[in-house]
């Protein structure tokens, strides 16, 4: 077990699998991970203590946690966070972030953390269709109009907003990098769903704008620290960098699939003012199944253009080369797609096209040409500083082949109405390339 390295997961959804926290709990241990991060969405009210108390009797190592808006559901706010705080006092493992100030990491990072609450600042509230669930199953809540609900959103998002006023100011006197864990995204470029950001509908119901302004406020003012937020909610993966040393990273997860989204080095000798990312067992991949970033830290992350290619194959009668994703932990539905790859540091986007093609199929390429270049949706590459995908058709020689069986359940050649009558779901990659084909 190696102290420096935190395990990260989000909106776990116990009660969907019956409070069996046995499987997720073995991807924890499978990290060799000294700690875990849950940011919220543990469970439902009547459950919540008994699904922690769970976790904890199967995992040796402390269990840092804020809840989510599903953790109240058919209870009440209060009454909850009463309750969990009651059950952490008993424990040796379980922290509930908000109780617990400012907790070191290591001798450069620390970690703090507050519930949130999607508090009605960002989009078009007044005007918002949505009703969420937790107008109707939160006692606090229950019988509301949208006009008299606003203000306990609100008042919920200020209390978060001042947690993090008191205790960041004094966590950066001691530390080069903070984590800070939340549920609800704080800001409008790191609200995900469905491959793209929340609309002024949505938005309202899913970010908190109050965290948002106070996080910028904080970290305007100390350019030679760094905040990295860990958020959820969405149930869609992304990266927003708001400032230079302000990133924010949303979760994905899957109901009835508790899974991790990444593990962090957060160990003084991995990088002095950002934590570092790894893979991790059972961790959830982007949207065009490459993996994540691997041992690359934070800082070198933030000021990497970030890349990726997709590659389309046509062969002399007319077929388009395509293969299909095998389910695994974080993807259990298979996609189709075609070859991709995440431009790495340094590396030209033909390079990894090249390179990612001979990987995947066998094949070797050549006379790439470029049809478009886009940017958006890497779901693990969102924020500010946008992802670009380059598409391009080229040559090839040899015989296809799979590579990558643990991976891939087949690839091969289908012509382009072959290809829509599957049905999906389709990799992003396969549905920009279709535009093409």
């Amino acid at each position: 077990m190696n102290p420096y390295r935190l395990a990260w997961a989000t909106d776990i959804h116990l009660n969907f699998v019956d409070g069996d926290a046995g499987p997720f709990c073995d991807l924890v241990t499978q990290t060799g991970a000294g700690g875990l991060v849950i940011t919220g969405d543990i469970s439902e009210a009547k459950t919540i203590e008994q699904d922690l108390a769970a976790i904890e009797s199967r995992l040796f190592l402390p269990i840092y946690f804020v809840l989510g808006n599903h953790d109240f559901y058919n209870g009440s706010i209060a009454a909850v966070r009463k309750a969990v705080a009651g059950l952490c006092r008993r424990s040796r493992r379980l922290h509930y972030l908000p109780d617990e100030g400012i907790v070191p990491l290591s001798e450069t990072t620390a970690l703090v953390g507050h519930d949130g609450w999607a508090d009605g600042r960002l989009g078009d509230y007044a005007g918002s269709t949505v009703e969420l669930t937790d107008y109707t199953v939160i006692e606090e809540f229950i019988g509301l109009s949208a006009e008299a609900r606003l203000p306990r959103l609100r008042a919920l998002g200020d209390e978060a907003a001042d947690h993090f006023r008191r205790h960041l100011p004094a966590a950066f006197e001691r530390f080069h990098c903070v984590l800070l864990a939340t549920h609800v995204p704080p800001f409008r470029e790191a609200c995900w769903h469905g491959g793209a950001i929340a609309d002024d509908n949505y938005l309202p119901h899913f970010t908190c704008g109050a965290v948002g302004d106070a996080l910028v406020e904080i970290m305007s003012d100390r350019p030679d620290r760094r905040l990295v937020v860990l958020c959820g909610h969405t149930h869609s993966p992304g990266t927003a960098r708001i400032l230079p040393n302000l990133v924010v990273r949303t979760g994905g997860a899957a109901y009835g699939q508790p899974c991790l989204v990444d593990v962090l080095d957060v160990g003084p000798s991995s990088a002095p003012e950002y934590p570092t990312l790894q893979p991790a067992a059972g961790t959830h991949k982007d949207g065009g199944g490459e993996e994540m970033t691997k041992g690359v830290s934070v800082a070198e992350e933030m000021d990497h253009e970030l890349k990726g290619v997709a590659v389309i194959l046509k062969n002399p009668d007319g077929k388009y080369l395509v293969m299909k994703n095998k389910p695994r932990p974080g993807k259990p539905v298979p996609f189709v797609t075609i070859p991709t790859g995440t431009v790495e540091m340094g590396e030209d986007p033909e390079a990894t096209a090249i390179r990612e093609v001979e990987e995947e199929t066998g094949l070797t390429i050549s006379g790439l040409q470029l049809v478009e270049k886009f940017n958006s949706v890497d779901p693990e590459r969102y924020g500010r500083t946008p992802f670009t995908t380059y598409i391009y058709r080229a040559n090839y020689a040899g015989s296809v082949r799979l590579r990558e069986e643990e991976k891939h359940e087949w690839l091969g050649w289908m012509k382009c109405e072959e290809i829509r009558n599957l049905g999906g779901p389709f990799s992003f990659a396969l549905e920009r390339a279709l535009l093409h084909m």
